[in-house]
């Protein structure tokens, strides 16, 4: 609040940050009345959580329909209804996805020929950046979007589809409570973990960087992942291993901005192992869980290169070499070190201030 208020320039002085303030005049708020009304549910939800942490069943719900409606609120303040959630479908760049989706229908064709399509049309930028798990996500909520009296012209396909994810994606969010309760709950017990929760509903970039895979699913993979991936080691479970392995080639698949779990997977495996304390046998050691996840990793990733002809080296190789050339990208370390520290500082900025001090 501070900063809005004082508007200082520092962060418009850091070479490549984009954001800038919004006066009164451009961006009206001519519904602010919303704020009183989240503020005073989210100190009901939280107060209710932090009486009764037993009744985790209920505190999630209450998290999660709270997120929901907070989102939503800031959709419809500036007095534009569900439209205001909508635009982000219509209008931003990632409305490529959307506008494919309503063409497009043959979910296989584009998965087992992705690179051909990106190829197909030169006006197409953000499929190129992305693995096909991000348009295919956008495929499948177009035909979810028109299961019922179902709509045949793409502009009345398209409007299903980005109506339909208004209403469904903010859920979506904050399903990721979940496993973000689980995991906390796994390595600080249960109040920590509703804390965390309760903190995770009032991040900046969770609530207003709405629409956006990046929001809407890229967490929950993250967290389902790395709670499998602690929980296979805690109960030596070769098995759930096997799961945590399919879990994170399909984060991959979905963004390469989620290959950070690799290392991570294997610390948080190595991190429950040494915390447990306790002898175990062979078969229920690291090694053996390590073995599971190795292998539901593998058997995604021959069944993408045998069914669909989709080796992520060769997306992730043309992916970054259109980013290098879409963003201009001179090699060397002052660039490194410069994007570098403007990707802290956004990430600091976009999680809020006060979370990340």
């Amino acid at each position: 609040l501070l900063v809005l208020t004082l508007q200082p320039h520092i962060f418009q002085s850091i070479p490549g940050y984009f954001w800038h303030f919004m006066a009164p005049h451009i961006t009206p708020i001519p519904n602010w009345w919303f704020l009183a009304f989240v503020a005073l549910a989210g100190a009901l939800v939280v107060g209710c959580i932090l009486k009764n942490p037993h009744r985790v069943i209920l505190n999630l719900v209450l998290l999660i329909s709270f997120g929901y409606v907070l989102q939503m609120s800031f959709g419809f303040m500036p007095g534009f209804g569900l439209n205001g959630i909508r635009s982000r479908l219509v209008i931003t760049g990632h409305s490529e996805f959307t506008k494919i989706a309503a063409v497009e229908s043959d979910m296989f064709k584009i998965a087992s020929e992705y690179e051909d399509f990106c190829k197909s049309d030169t006006s197409l930028q953000y499929v190129h950046t992305k693995p096909p798990g991000q348009l295919l996500f956008y495929m499948l909520t177009q035909k979810a979007s028109n299961i019922i009296n179902p709509r045949h012209t793409i502009r009345a396909r398209f409007d299903r589809l980005v109506t339909f994810a208004s209403i469904v994606y903010p859920l979506l969010t904050y399903l990721v409570l979940i496993p973000l309760y689980l995991f906390g709950k796994l390595i600080s017990g249960k109040r920590d973990a509703l804390i965390a929760c309760c903190l995770y509903t009032v991040i900046p970039s969770v609530t207003l960087v709405t629409m956006h895979l990046d929001q809407v699913v890229y967490p929950l993979l993250f967290m389902t992942t790395a709670y499998t991936a602690a929980r296979s080691v805690e109960l030596g479970s070769w098995k759930l291993g096997v799961v945590t392995g399919l879990l994170l080639y399909l984060a991959i698949y979905f963004s390469f901005s989620l290959l950070p779990l690799v290392p991570l997977v294997l610390g948080i495996a190595l991190i429950t192992f040494y915390s447990q304390n306790k002898g175990v046998s062979f078969l229920h050691s690291p090694i053996a869980v390590l073995g599971g996840l190795a292998s539901g990793f593998l058997v995604l990733l021959l069944l993408a290169l045998w069914l669909l002809d989709y080796n992520p080296i060769t997306r992730f190789d043309a992916a970054i070499n259109y980013h290098r050339i879409w963003k201009n990208w001179q090699p060397g370390i002052f660039s490194s070190l410069k994007f570098a520290g403007l990707n802290l500082i956004e990430f600091a900025w976009w999680s809020g201030l006060p979370l990340i001090a």
